[in-house]
C-alpha cells in the first residue's frame, strides 16, 4: 500500500541498458553487481545491474540532459526495493 508520494524538481538523466532508456535522477540508486547500490550519476557503461529475474544487465550509456524536471517518489507500507519491470533493473526508494 502507497503510504505517501513525493514531488521535487530534479536533474534528469538518460541511462540506457539493454537497450532500453531509464530517465532517471543522478542520486537515484541502481544495485550493481560488485558494488551494491550505487547513484545513477556514478553508473559507468559496462557496469551491470540486477533485475527482477536475477539476471545482470549492462549500462550502455549514461546521458546528462540538462534538464530539470518534476520527479516522483513514493513510500510503501513494507517494502522499500522496487524492480520497475518485470526483467527491469533494481532500483530503491530514496531513503530506504
Amino acid at each position: 500500500m502507497v503510504e505517501e508520494v513525493f514531488t521535487r524538481e530534479g536533474q534528469l538523466l538518460e541511462v540506457e541498458i539493454a537497450g532500453r532508456v531509464l530517465r532517471t535522477t543522478p542520486e537515484h540508486p541502481f544495485f550493481v553487481q560488485g558494488q551494491g547500490w550505487t547513484a545513477a550519476g556514478e553508473l559507468q557503461p559496462g557496469d551491470l545491474v540486477s533485475t527482477a529475474t536475477g539476471e545482470w544487465l549492462a549500462v550502455e550509456s549514461i546521458t546528462d540532459t540538462h534538464q530539470s524536471v518534476t520527479v516522483y517518489n513514493f513510500r510503501v507500507s513494507e517494502y522499500h526495493t522496487y524492480f520497475i519491470a518485470l526483467s527491469g533493473p533494481g532500483v530503491r526508494r530514496l531513503g530506504a
